[in-house]
This record gives structure tokens, C-alpha cells and sequence, in this order.
């Protein structure tokens, strides 16, 4: 049986999505996590991917082992390189999608770029936007992309935006939140590392707290866009009632 999959560096990002799938079931192979169930009465699977390449190489061929996909969401937040894009916003990451997606939307399409680091400052992500004309930047999209390109697999690129051009993160406290090699977070450690520096608290509290409206918009996108994908997809039976129509 052929799934649908949406993947996602960590399970904040996920939580949203996975909190609206019917019949879940929890499945942790090899120490990746990922949640089987139904979503508007159709099977899918949620997947984390973790933080960064790495993660990503290791984590994707074992999803792409356990399944059989027909289309394929990576998702998540990502930081605006563009000064028109605002917290909360979605975009459609067009460099890192399939080409000639009929349902695909006509708004909000951007240029993405992925790096090894955590962009945490307005200089590091001016820099990124003059220097590769990009709107938005992450830390997995493009290894996936690439290798979903080998293996000629439908896959479209999402991203919702946790911090814009103007928002500069405290990179310690970021670092001290998360340890991306277990892929959890690290409240404790993240704890002393405020206790040392006051100073990053109210940085680390904005940005955290915007996230809950980052993930909503970006969980109620995915859904809308999937629907429309499942509706104009030819093998559905909407789609095969709408290429007769036009075959008479």
C-alpha cells in the first residue's frame, strides 16, 4: 500500500499534525520515531528526521525502507531570510520540491537554502539572502531533496516561519535546549545555561513562545494542501471523473 509521508526534524513540529491523525500508533525502529494513522480517511505516516544533514542521512532511508510512499511533506520551521516574510507565515519552498505539481499553490513560493548551522543573527541571514537570493533557510530540506531527486520520488518542501530577518536568537540557549544526536529536548541543561546567562532569557521566551502559532499555521497548510493534492491527484477518483470531463 502506497502512504503519504510528512517529515519533520523534531516532534514539536510534528506534534500539531500528529495530533490529528485517527488510529495512531507510535513506531520506533532503529530510534526513529515516526506515528501510522489516518488523516481525513487517508493512511499517513508522520517521521522525524532530526537536526541537520547528518540526521537526515542516517534517518530518511530507513523511513524510505519501511514504507512505500506516493507523495512525500518535508516540513517544519525555518528562518526568513526576506524582510516581507513575518513570523507565522508558510511557505512553499519551490527550489526543493518536484517541478510541475498541478495543485501546487501560487502564493508565498520562495527560494530556500540549507547550512550546517543554526542561523542565529540579522547579519548571518542578510549574507545568506545577497549572497544565494534566498527567502528562507533550514537545516534539512535540500539533503532530502536531493536524495528523493535519485530516487524519483513526488515530494514538495514546507516551511513555516519561526524567526524573521529582524529576530536575532540566543544561539547558547538554542544549544543548550536540544541535543540533536538524541533528537530530544534538554530542559535541565538548558536550566544552568540560563542560571549562567540571564541575560538570553527573555530572547530564548520570545522566540519559544511564538512557536505554538508557527506550528498551528503550518499544521492547518499541510492539511489544506494535501487535500488539494488528493483531489486533483489523477488517480483519485475526483481526478479520474475531472480527466474524463475532459477527454469528452
Amino acid at each position: 500500500m502506497s502512504l503519504t509521508a510528512f517529515l519533520f526534524p523534531v516532534k514539536q513540529e510534528a506534534s500539531g499534525l500528529i495530533a490529528q491523525l485517527e488510529g495512531v500508533k507510535k513506531i520506533n525502529s532503529e530510534g526513529m520515531l515516526s506515528w501510522r494513522g489516518t488523516l481525513r480517511g487517508h493512511e499517513v505516516v508522520v517521521a522525524l528526521l532530526g537536526i541537520g544533514a547528518d540526521s537526515v542521512k542516517r534517518n530518511l532511508p530507513l523511513i524510505l525502507q519501511s514504507y512505500t510512499f506516493d507523495f512525500i511533506w518535508v516540513s517544519g520551521f525555518g528562518g526568513g531570510l526576506d524582510l516581507s516574510l513575518k513570523k507565522g507565515e508558510v511557505v512553499w519552498v519551490e527550489n526543493f520540491s518536484s517541478e510541475n505539481l498541478e495543485w501546487s499553490p501560487r502564493e508565498k513560493r520562495v527560494k530556500g537554502i540549507t547550512v550546517d548551522h543554526v542561523v542565529t543573527s540579522s547579519t548571518q541571514k542578510l549574507a545568506l539572502s545577497k549572497g544565494y537570493q534566498a527567502q528562507v533557510v533550514d537545516m534539512e530540506s535540500e539533503v532530502a531533496h536531493r536524495i528523493f531527486l535519485e530516487k524519483g520520488i513526488s515530494h514538495a518542501t514546507l516551511r513555516g516561519i519561526s524567526d524573521p530577518w529582524s529576530e536575532s536568537l540566543p544561539a547558547g540557549a538554542l544549544n543548550a535546549s536540544f541535543d540533536p544526536e538524541k533528537n530530544r529536548p534538554t530542559p535541565i541543561r538548558l536550566l544552568i545555561y540560563l542560571a549562567i546567562h540571564p541575560e538570553d532569557f527573555l530572547a530564548f521566551f520570545r522566540f519559544v513562545i511564538g512557536l505554538s502559532g508557527v506550528q498551528k499555521n503550518l499544521t492547518k497548510r499541510l492539511i489544506e494542501l494535501e487535500m488539494k493534492r488528493r483531489e486533483i491527484n489523477p488517480d483519485s477518483v475526483i481526478g479520474i471523473l475531472r480527466k474524463a470531463r475532459k477527454q469528452e
